[in-house]
């Protein structure tokens, strides 16, 4: 298994292990799950606020979107995003709302059980 070392590095994790600190971290591939607003309201907005960005820019060639622009640019893609029904769907999607104790398979884990092993003594010495 390899570790994105812009996260956490194999050295961090046998400090924290060797130090009794618990790291937590979301098990790969389930941010989607766990963060259903980043998929349902926050993805959607960064989408839909840069088509009147780009129109302004476009109707206003070699001129610069100030802060006084912002609300008005942004108010119809934020609108549309963070509306109740988004926000709900947001947690529906991912079977999260209603609670769902089966909207995660137990094999979506298994990448994690590798901060639960002892290093080999090789991997210790790595270190």
């Amino acid at each position: 298994m390899t570790f994105c070392e812009s996260h956490i590095t194999l050295q961090a994790i046998y400090y924290a292990r060797d130090n009794g600190i618990v790291v937590l971290s979301f098990p790969p591939h389930t941010s989607h799950k766990l963060q259903p607003l980043d998929v349902g309201v926050f993805g959607p907005f960064k989408s839909r606020y840069a088509v009147p960005f780009n129109d302004w820019m476009s109707s206003n060639l070699g001129k610069t979107i100030t802060v006084r622009h912002i609300p008005k640019l942004l108010k119809k893609p934020f609108l549309q995003s963070f509306s109740p029904s988004s926000i709900t769907s947001s947690f529906e999607k991912p079977r999260l709302w209603p609670f769902n104790w089966s909207a995660f398979s137990e094999d979506v884990f298994d990448a994690s059980f590798i901060y639960n092993e002892p290093p080999t003594s090789r991997a210790a010495q790595e270190i």
